[in-house]
């Protein structure tokens, strides 16, 4: 499910912005949440991780680049766009567009690994982490398997995405995709 946040301290425009992002999403078949907020600080509570947020730059009550900054330092992963008004339906499709195109693009990204039966491929959302087990076997694990691979933990930790990936402890290899806090 794609989670849409849309800020603005003027109620029509969230209004406009949510009906452009619904008739989007609906024409492009996505399941979709959309999240509305009048004020800069309320988002910043919000309980939600978001994936894509739509806020407004100048709010009476907050400064909408100093709210996405906080968001931000938490959630490495959200995009934003900023409204700047006077806009149209075709600058949020575009940005849309823009947006779902990057995350296709990582979705369909793969990674190979040895195993006993032979070579696995996988695709880097499908991975949750890794992991050393009983006597420094590496498994790989996903939402529906565990998968024994042939490959030291650090080796397949050079070649993975850092940006995507985080080595928690010596033993373990997160995918950030599925991480909410890390204390």
């Amino acid at each position: 499910m794609l989670r849409i946040a849309v800020c603005d301290d003027e109620t029509e425009t969230v209004k406009i912005v949510n009906k452009i992002l619904s008739s989007y999403c609906e024409k492009k078949l996505i399941n979709y949440k959309i999240h509305k907020f009048s004020d800069g600080n309320e988002l910043l509570n919000a309980k939600e991780c978001f994936d894509m947020i739509f806020l407004d730059t100048e709010m009476k009550s907050s400064n909408g680049i100093e709210i996405g900054r906080n968001i931000r330092a938490n959630n490495s992963r959200v995009a934003f766009d900023f409204i700047t008004k006077p806009f149209t339906d075709y600058e949020i499709y575009s940005v849309m567009d823009d947006y779902l195109a990057v995350v296709h693009a990582d979705e369909e990204r793969k990674l190979m690994f040895p195993t006993d039966d032979g070579t696995i491929c996988l695709s880097i959302n499908d991975i949750y982490y890794f992991m050393y087990e009983s006597k420094k076997k590496v498994y790989v694990h996903t939402s529906n398997e565990r998968i024994l691979v042939k490959q030291h933990l650090m080796e397949i930790y050079s070649n993975l995405d850092k940006s995507r990936f985080y080595r928690s402890r010596r033993d373990c290899i997160l995918n950030l995709k599925y991480v909410k806090k890390i204390k």
